[in-house]
């Protein structure tokens, strides 16, 4: 989180949840905090702000005992578990890693809040395809990830696994489970369709780093967009701007298709 709020590239919305989240925990405050904005329904993350906001000034806030319990409980959430997850969930390279040591977070999260942590893990369970076998194999890219993990999942390369391949496991069962234990065929298959030379693959494991094919790999699974985040924003960007506009549907078709066009010709205006 230290690094989102240094970073150029995080949006502003994503550095406050940073800054008010190290804050929560250090006591040290990176940035000022805003004052509060907009807030979307739509976006868990604005929920997470306020949450933190009003925690912080709750001196300042008439709640009742029961409302006070919640947020701070709420908070600890947020910046135990919610925080880094959604910083990183971009990462290609971690997401794997990411997912199945988020899922044994929210299994221990239980011992601290089991509503909280029940919760959220039935809810994350409805998307553990994210582990399937095709997707862990951008792992061997990661940074994060040993060498021996490595060469285990390397080993286990050649198993074979259905096609498509999710992973059809619940939750609990991913408790005890590693990355190598997730990988199949699937795996390679995955980094060939995204045109990777998977020829590193022949050399050891400490020998990769040094490698040109892997290293072309590493960028190709670094820059993947692996996040609907930007889509998200542009359908709201477009609607709350149309809208702005005209009321009338033939003059918003117009004005698509003058932008559309405009865009065609003028692919790079700066």
């Amino acid at each position: 989180m230290e690094r989102g709020i240094q970073s150029k590239k995080v949006r502003e919305d994503y550095r406050e949840l940073c800054n008010l989240s190290l804050f929560y925990l250090t006591g040290n405050l990176r940035q000022p905090i805003k004052k509060p904005g907009a807030f979307h329904h739509a976006r868990w993350m604005a929920k997470a702000i306020y949450v933190l906001k009003i925690r912080m000034f709750r001196s300042h806030v008439q709640m009742t005992t029961r409302e006070g319990k919640g947020l701070e409980e709420i908070a600890l959430f947020v910046v135990l578990l919610y925080s880094r997850a959604w910083m990183e969930a971009g990462l290609a390279t971690e997401a794997a890693y990411n997912d199945l040591n988020l899922v044994k977070d929210l299994h221990h999260f239980q011992e601290i809040n089991g509503a909280i942590g029940k919760t959220t893990l039935t809810t994350f369970s409805r998307h553990l395809w994210y582990l399937g076998a095709d997707l862990v194999g951008l792992s061997l890219f990661s940074e994060r990830i040993s060498m021996e993990e490595k060469k285990k999942m390397l080993k286990r390369r050649g198993r074979k696994g259905p096609r498509p391949n999710p992973f059809n496991k619940a939750a609990d069962q991913l408790i005890n489970s590693s990355l190598p234990s997730l990988t199949s065929s699937a795996s390679v298959r995955a980094l060939t369709l995204l045109n990777i030379d998977i020829s590193f693959l022949s050399l050891p494991v400490d020998e990769w780093e040094a490698n040109p094919a892997y290293q072309k790999g590493v960028s190709t699974v670094k820059n993947l967009s692996v996040t609907n985040d930007g889509a998200e924003r542009g359908v709201a960007m477009i609607s709350l701007y149309n809208d702005s506009l005209t009321k009338n549907e033939k003059t918003k078709k117009d004005l698509l298709q003058v932008v559309e066009a405009h865009r065609r010709n003028y692919p790079h205006p700066h």
